[in-house]
């Protein structure tokens, strides 16, 4: 089982973007069974915030299109749910590996990652992801 990354669901429908045919495939096999891939509602929504912002992509979407194609992939796909153990997860990892601001959010997804018993994760920032019992794996990798 791999939980797909945000940046490779944004990659996925950014077609201007060099990830995009990657990130695309990686998608494109989960759906469609050849990938054991879940996604946490923590993906889901910075997914849908990243798609919807004039800052952080070309051509956003509006938020009628991010949400259609959302409910495609929670439909295709098994969305977890945010495990009540995940905070105290979150705390024991920050306490032994302490990020600040933006960085946190990763930790919080390595912490629904270990309640869920999932160890990989397809990620354009595998460097954020060098965690003992994590294996972050680039799409062109999967």
């Amino acid at each position: 089982m791999i939980l797909l990354d945000t940046n490779v669901l944004v990659y996925s429908i950014t077609g201007a973007a060099p990830q995009h045919q990657d990130s695309r495939d990686v998608v494109q096999r989960a759906v469609n069974g050849g990938i054991p891939a879940i996604l946490v509602p923590q993906v889901i929504l910075e997914a849908y915030s990243t798609v919807t912002s004039p800052h952080r992509v070309n051509r956003p979407l509006s938020p009628t299109q991010a949400a259609s194609w959302l409910r495609s992939l929670r439909a295709a796909l098994s969305v977890k749910p945010v495990p009540l153990d995940a905070l105290d997860e979150f705390d024991a990892l920050v306490a032994a590996h302490p990020r600040v601001g933006a960085d946190a959010f990763d930790l919080f997804l390595v912490a629904q990652m270990r309640c869920h018993g999932i160890t990989d994760i397809c990620t354009y920032n595998v460097g954020d992801f060098v965690l003992p019992g994590v294996h972050a794996l680039e799409p062109s990798l999967v």
